[in-house]
């Protein structure tokens, strides 16, 4: 009875407590039986809510939605109590329609994923949020560094200019005071040879005076300091801007999966994070996609693996089901055992590079995988392709027996892996600026 009222609550006038005959909705927004609303404001001048006690200006509108729901229910409902008249009291059901029961489960699926969702999305709102104030408060502290430096650079220049223009104005002044003293010396009739020599070298110490005219940047060079100055402060930031062509997307992460902040790197965990089911995440398998697909242009990425076993790297078709294996005809990869490497059909690559440069051609149909040390090419795929690809990766279990059966097909890790801890890092691209 109680389970059947939580259910039907919606279903029924709040005055009368009878399932809806004629239900209309209030500005306010709650619902009423019309004949309801007119006795409860019979006499009244001013209309107002029986709940909330809102003013209520004009004839209240059918609610055709609870309208509907509320007929449906009359028709299921199996209560008929004596005397061959209904009663759709919400305290008389007694029992939940067949459709209300079937569709119980989905509905509290729907809940407890939208519960688990709201934590998580405060967690990611949270961590992202601390991530964006790092990233600005670097940039603000190269930016205030330059700015230190720069300014520092001015005064030094200010310095070294008015210092040179006090030494020449010295140098005059002492000039001036030795042309005073000769003519002393002529007055009171000192030895002209002497004398002579004196103006001699008087002269060659004017001489050695500086034409203003042809002093060198004897102001500040200002176009120095702040000609293109962001350009110039834009090109030297870039020693610490970090760009990778391919960034993980952390929503389609198996819970296996730990991503770093910046997400360029995913390594492989001993237990699994607890994580909402959404729609894309990779659940059944350890395996993360970029965040970005692909269905135009040239597209080229680089991987470190070094010597870890049992992983997979490539690109994939957006899977429709994201909780099954992302099926082998969607996918144009290239996968790592103790054999060596292999392609999608088990054939053996004899090349074991440290880094693996991943070119995705949509237009002409190739995927090819690269020795990025030293450029020579691995395996190529020629394809039609007819949906967006996604860059993919994945950790799978390796066999460690001595007899490896070539034939074997590699599984895909369902979480019990024996590479736990194994890591894949895509590369950093190199950053320049273009003036045109």
């Amino acid at each position: 009875m109680q389970r059947n009222a939580d259910w039907t609550q919606d279903l029924s006038c709040s005055v009368c407590h009878d399932i809806f005959t004629e239900p209309v909705a209030l500005h306010c927004g709650h619902s009423f039986g019309r004949t309801c609303v007119h006795k409860y404001g019979r006499g009244n001048i001013i209309q107002k809510c029986p709940i909330c006690q809102k003013v209520t200006h004009t004839e209240p509108q059918t609610n055709f939605t609870r309208k509907s729901l509320s007929e449906i229910y009359k028709q299921r409902s199996p209560v008929d109590p004596p005397g061959g008249q209904r009663n759709y009291s919400l305290h008389q059901s007694s029992q939940t329609p067949s459709y209300i029961r079937e569709n119980r489960e989905p509905f509290q699926r729907v809940k407890q994923f939208c519960d688990s969702s709201v934590e998580h999305i405060k967690n990611q709102r949270r961590d992202t949020e601390k991530k964006i104030k790092d990233d600005f408060e670097e940039l603000h502290g190269f930016l205030k560094t330059e700015e230190a430096a720069r300014i520092a650079a001015l005064e030094e220049e200010e310095t070294q200019k008015i210092g040179m223009m006090q030494k020449i104005t010295e140098i005059s002044s002492d000039t001036f005071l030795v042309s005073d003293t000769v003519k002393d010396m002529e007055d009171l009739g000192v030895d002209r040879s002497f004398l002579q020599n004196f103006k001699t070298e008087m002269e060659r110490t004017q001489n050695a005076l500086p034409d203003p005219r042809l002093l060198p940047q004897a102001l500040i060079n200002v176009s120095n300091h702040v000609g293109n100055l962001q350009f110039r402060v834009l090109e030297k930031m870039l020693s610490i801007v970090k760009h990778t062509p391919v960034v993980l997307d952390p929503n389609t992460a198996s819970p296996w999966l730990s991503l770093s902040e910046d997400l360029t790197t995913v390594t492989l965990t001993d237990t699994p994070q607890q994580l909402p089911g959404n729609p894309e995440r990779n659940t059944s398998c350890p395996q993360v996609l970029g965040c970005e697909g692909f269905d135009s242009g040239k597209h080229s990425w680089e991987v470190v693996v070094g010597n870890q076993p049992g992983w997979i790297l490539g690109v994939a078709e957006e899977a429709q089901d994201r909780k099954e294996e992302i099926p082998q005809n969607g996918r144009y990869t290239i996968t790592t055992s103790n054999r060596g490497y292999t392609d999608v059909k088990g054939n053996l690559l004899l090349e074991r590079p440290n880094r693996i440069r991943i070119e995705l051609d949509y237009e002409n149909g190739t995927v090819s995988f690269h020795d990025a040390d030293n450029n020579t090419s691995m395996l190529t795929y020629e394809e039609r392709f007819t949906q967006k690809l996604y860059p993919y990766f994945a950790f799978v279990e390796t066999n460690d027996n001595e007899g490896y059966d070539d034939d074997e097909e590699i599984q895909i890790n369902k979480g019990e892996a024996n590479s736990s801890g194994g890591q894949i890092e895509i590369c950093e691209s190199e950053v320049s600026l273009t003036v045109t």
